[in-house]
């Protein structure tokens, strides 16, 4: 099941912290949209998604390629949250695109 839910952020976050806390947020608010949504019934888990950006710098990398000094990278932020119902409690595993 999918919910619109608000990440608690800004509407573009920018930097990791930022996005990270905003897959975080859509996590814990999607297991509670579901649980008011299914008379208190917890989900095995919910997931949350927040794509963000950041300022870097790929000079380095690739010194040959003008104008790559100041670039903006763009990624996103995968958090998925154990149920608090579960047997063995919350957890949560985080993931971030390269």
């Amino acid at each position: 099941v999918a919910y619109d839910i608000p990440s608690g952020v800004s509407d573009q976050p920018w930097g990791e912290a930022e996005t990270r806390q905003g897959a975080l947020n859509r996590a814990e608010n999607c297991l509670g949209a579901h649980c008011l949504g299914h008379g208190g019934a917890m989900p095995d888990f919910a997931v949350g998604v927040e794509g963000g950006v950041a300022e870097c710098s790929l000079s380095s990398l690739h010194p040959g390629t003008p104008g790559l000094d100041s670039c903006t990278e763009c990624f996103a932020f995968l958090a998925v949250m154990r149920s608090p119902a579960s047997e063995a409690g919350v957890a949560w595993g985080v993931a971030r695109t390269g």
